[in-house]
């Protein structure tokens, strides 16, 4: 079963149009789900993710950002357009995603590379971004996948999904998410707070979905390493104090 899951997510990341299958799928699954619970879930999204777009707002703007998983590029638009980065990366495992990220957004730069080997020297990036990338990673590269987000960049700014406490309705929830998803294990906001101290870093700002919703259990923490190669933050403490 582990192996038939992996090639699940393998296949639906190999290019747009693959992608665009397993996400039209899931959006299929959330929206019967929607129908069938009755929850506020996308109305309490979305005030999450206003949120997020004021904290982008801050300190993305004029700054040079990485986006790591980026897919087929489709980030770059509201980090370039809607938060004014001066400049923008792309980087994803898939070279097919790679290619269709290029054939779509010719004028940005996007790279194949992999996660925990980024192609970047260290602290080189104003911001580095990732978007619901962590939970196609295996549980035992996720330290590492993040440690070179933290070398590379002077802010990391992490937007995923968390799973449910251990208990009937966490096993009935890493089901769905695990057969429909084909996606790894994906950390409790508990785990999360225990993986992202693991790596040297500190978590200065960060929200979530409430944590009763099953449907668009979304959260973001906005990080810096520790050790911060002398750089300063003054932009995360004005996002801080908003």
């Amino acid at each position: 079963m582990r192996s038939f899951l992996a090639k699940w997510a393998e296949l639906t990341h190999r290019s747009a149009r693959s992608y665009s299958f397993r996400r039209s799928l899931m959006y299929s699954i959330r929206r019967v789900l929607g129908l069938v619970l009755r929850d506020e879930a996308d109305k309490k999204v979305q005030e999450l993710w206003s949120q997020y777009q004021t904290c982008c707002t801050k300190i993305i703007a004029h700054g040079t950002v990485l986006d790591v998983g980026c897919g087929i590029g489709e980030h770059s638009t509201e980090i370039i357009k809607l938060w004014k980065a001066k400049s923008y990366f792309g980087v994803d495992i898939s070279a097919g995603m790679v290619k269709d990220a290029k054939r779509r957004y010719p004028t940005v730069d996007f790279i194949a590379a992999d996660g925990c080997s980024l192609p970047f020297q260290n602290g080189n990036l104003d911001v580095v971004t990732s978007s619901f990338a962590f939970h196609h990673v295996p549980v035992a590269l996720r330290r590492k996948f993040l440690q070179e987000q933290l070398r590379v960049g002077k802010i990391v700014l992490l937007r995923d999904l968390f799973g449910m406490e251990p208990g009937w309705r966490g096993w009935l929830y890493r089901i769905y998410y695990v057969i429909f998803d084909g996606s790894e294990y994906r950390f409790t906001l508990r785990e999360w707070h225990r993986f992202i101290e693991s790596t040297g870093a500190e978590i200065v700002l960060e929200s979530h979905s409430p944590l009763d919703v099953v449907r668009n259990r979304h959260c973001f923490f906005l990080i810096r390493p520790i050790l911060s190669f002398g750089f300063q933050y003054d932009q995360v403490e004005d996002c801080c104090d908003s």
